[in-house]
């Protein structure tokens, strides 16, 4: 039977013309004429589309990119449409493409145009990317790895990444057999190197799995690189690292990049640890599941409940199910790095989960109670309580905080505002922004979370920090501001809950403090000084009010009233 006649003019003037375009050029290593692979990007892109515009655009995509033809040309002889396709399968036509421009960042360039194009610039690119796919695994069939040899990159494992990102670009052509036959074969090449290497995006968090060698930090730190904030890099199917990439990762954190490894396995830790690296870079170990069977329970709180074990050596703070796990890794992390400046804190142990709630087992220190619990069970001895409760606040003040080692406390705050924006007029918010930098040029060291529950006194009268997740420097009357709102802006049945005292002894528990902090005596010089640190305290309540969602009246009423006197 006769085939249909169509005209072809249009794609045989286009194959004509890639054919003298690429004229007496060789196919990289092959011994035929390079004219093949457009031709087979062309025929592979027939498989997707009929669309003979979209097939021109498959045969010339590398004219302008490998020979003198420009873009200009390609519109004038084939239409703006052709040349537009062409353009987007050209590395050399992207506007972030410059001379200088290395191998692993034009590729990069690359996969950010497949996956924001059309559908049918994702089938002009599918047909060249299938097309080399297929030449790559015709000779790793002979040649296994020797193959990268004649490449700019050397590295299999570069390849897998480039290939494996590739294989994540075509969205639009889902289900079609050119995709499902490059994915196929991706699979078959690089199985090995993508099971030792590779990245997958999930939010802030970097999932990273395979062994981790100097080649690959690169990569990893691009894909840090594109996260807004400090990103976490999930290390649970991480199998191993070597010591240049450890060495390459601690120059990030030097040169000042912020980030978290988290889930790693024992030996991994270990090697980290053994490497002296872990005073900058934070790393904590996959948490291990628990018997709730074995603790019991010694104190409750908003955020977490405490357990003592029943071994009676260690303690165990069980976070609330709306603390997420990177909140409760930060607190073992920050925990850990104030023990180097000298803060009296417990020793961090380890990460423990039960079911899906977070926690961290610390050393049980014996003969402890919070000062709250002190006041409370002896309220006689309120003044001798509070008094070693300030001198160890103060001394904490007097610390200037290692600011490679911890955040500024005005970055949380901000991005905490900026959660809340929608509940400020435009002046309010304003305002409240510049009172957060004014103030933020402090390198002194703060708890973040300075009430009389998060501070331990012992029997000998030694006094301990707990609950170090907000740890950080800036002004030291933010902590202020967190113990006046806990004394002055909680109902009396909240605070019997968490700090087992009524309004009145709170509120004597604010007065004794200001007095020794501030070595002032009466009422109007406290009456001044609680003038003085309300817009602090404000600032420190919106993030309690974005726990809320702003539900609570109560709460975005003192908000306003702190930061605005209204």
């Amino acid at each position: 039977m006769p085939e249909k006649k169509i005209d072809s003019s249009f794609l045989d003037k286009a194959i004509v013309f890639a054919v003298n375009a690429h004229k007496n050029v060789e196919r990289r290593a092959k011994g035929f004429p390079y004219v093949v692979h457009p031709l087979e990007a062309m025929a592979i892109a027939s498989t997707m589309t009929n669309d003979q515009e979209v097939l021109a655009a498959a045969a010339l995509h590398d004219v302008v990119e490998d020979t003198d033809i420009t873009i200009d040309e390609i519109g004038k002889e084939f239409g703006g449409r052709v040349a537009e396709l062409v353009a987007l399968e050209s590395d050399n036509m992207d506007p972030e493409y410059h001379k200088g421009i290395s191998w692993k960042d034009r590729k990069v360039l690359g996969f950010k145009r497949i996956k924001g194009s059309s559908r049918d610039a994702q089938i002009v690119a599918l047909g060249d990317k299938l097309s080399n796919m297929r030449a790559i695994y015709i000779d790793w069939q002979k040649y296994h790895e020797k193959i990268f040899d004649r490449f700019h990159e050397h590295d299999p494992s570069i390849h897998a990444w480039r290939y494996y990102q590739l294989s994540n670009c075509f969205d639009k052509l889902e289900g079609t057999y050119a995709l499902e036959e490059f994915k196929f074969i991706v699979r078959v090449v690089f199985g090995e190197y993508l099971h030792d290497f590779k990245v997958e995006k999930e939010g802030k968090t970097l999932k990273i799995y395979g062994k981790i060698n100097k080649n690959c930090i690169d990569l990893i730190e691009k894909e840090m690189d594109a996260i807004e904030g400090d990103p976490y890099l999930d290390f649970e199917n991480v199998a191993g690292v070597d010591v240049e990439s450890v060495r390459a990762l601690y120059r990030l954190a030097e040169n000042g990049r912020r980030y978290f490894i988290r889930n790693a396995n024992t030996n991994v830790s270990y090697f980290f640890y053994s490497l002296g690296v872990t005073d900058l870079i934070s790393i904590t170990e996959k948490p291990r599941e628990i018997d709730i069977n074995d603790y019991e329970v010694s104190g409750d709180g908003y955020t977490a409940i405490s357990y003592n074990h029943k071994d009676g050596d260690t303690m165990m703070k069980l976070y609330a199910p709306f603390i997420s796990p990177e909140e409760v890794e930060k607190e073992k992390i920050m925990a850990t790095r104030a023990l180097t400046l000298g803060v009296n804190t417990p020793l961090c142990i380890e990460l423990i989960t039960y079911h899906k709630q977070w926690g961290v087992v610390f050393e049980r220190i014996k003969g402890k109670r919070s000062i709250a619990r002190a006041i409370s069970e002896e309220p006689e001895r309120i003044e001798e309580f509070m008094n070693l409760y300030t001198d160890a606040v103060k001394k904490l003040h007097k610390t200037n905080c290692d600011t490679t080692l911890f955040p500024p406390v005005t970055k949380s705050y901000l991005s905490e505002l900026e959660k809340a924006k929608e509940h400020f007029t435009d002046e309010e918010y304003v305002k409240t922004v510049n009172f957060i930098k004014e103030h933020g040029d402090k390198t002194t060291c703060i708890h973040g979370d300075l009430h009389i529950g998060n501070v331990l006194i012992t029997d000998n009268n030694d006094v301990l920090f707990i609950d170090m997740a907000d740890f950080a420097y800036g002004d030291p009357y933010f902590d202020v501001g967190i113990l006046y709102v806990m004394t002055h802006l909680l109902s009396e049945e909240q605070m019997l809950r968490l700090y087992h005292n009524n309004k009145k002894t709170m509120e004597e528990v604010w007065v004794l403090f200001a007095k020794r902090y501030f070595d002032v005596t009466t009422e109007e010089e406290i009456s001044a000084i609680e003038d003085f640190i309300k817009p602090y305290a404000g600032v420190r309540i919106i993030q309690f009010a974005n726990r809320s969602k702003w539900k609570d009246g109560t709460m975005s009423n003192n908000v306003k009233k702190l930061l605005f006197h209204k």
